[in-house]
């Protein structure tokens, strides 16, 4: 005969399946977006604790062991701390699952996204967006991922398309965009103006740069 469960079993219930999961989030420096507060690593990261939460009711604990985010740092390349950092702890078998509020706050370039979900699927660790569908790798899923990541890098195209054309489009009619003057000009009603004195200067300095002439400091 089987062994009989007894109240403590019975209350008990069955053991929930613990999930180790890295938390990932990341702004960039596209104020358009990533100033919004629904976008903030704050936001983020609250995001993720409440999916880790949830999957509760589907029989996993999912335990945060690391939250790791990036601020300030573009996805179109994968030249962050961050990111490096949850490809070494995944690297190590430190997790079984990669959090992010979405896709795009881990890349935004098709090639690259591709690229890391292969390299945590390789070592045995899933990718999870709270917000797309995909970490059970269906043909599906994997199919949905791929317009996921090509959409990420096409919005990324758009902003950086439509910045430069406003930079350009502001320096041809003599206003700025922004930032600190450079040496040289000043800055009135979004317009910049040449500053004589500072101006004299800058010439001087180019004209010591042209004849080889060292500064004594």
């Amino acid at each position: 005969m089987g062994k009989q469960a007894t109240t403590a079993d019975l209350k008990a219930g069955p053991t929930s399946k613990v999930v180790r999961v890295i938390i990932y989030a990341r702004v960039s420096s596209q104020k358009q977006l990533d100033d919004k507060e629904e976008d903030s690593i704050k936001s983020q990261i609250h995001c993720c604790r409440k999916f880790c939460k949830e999957m509760q009711r589907v029989g996993e604990q999912w335990e945060i062991v690391e939250i790791i985010s990036d601020d300030g740092r573009t996805g179109r390349n994968d030249k962050r701390d961050g990111i490096n950092q949850v490809r070494a702890h995944t690297s190590r078998g430190d997790a079984d699952v990669v959090l992010v509020y979405g896709l795009s706050r881990a890349f935004r370039n098709s090639r690259l996204g591709h690229e890391f979900d292969q390299a945590l699927q390789e070592n045995g660790v899933r990718l999870v967006s709270t917000t797309q569908p995909g970490g059970n790798d269906t043909p599906y899923e994997r199919f949905v991922r791929s317009i996921f990541w090509a959409l990420a890098e096409l919005t990324s195209n758009i902003i950086a398309d439509d910045v430069r054309r406003s930079i350009f489009t502001r320096l041809e009619k003599g206003l700025t965009h922004g930032g600190v003057p450079k040496p040289g000009y000043g800055i009135e009603k979004g317009r910049l103006f040449i500053v004589p004195e500072d101006a004299k200067v800058v010439f001087e300095i180019f004209d010591m740069a042209v004849n080889g002439i060292v500064a004594q400091v």
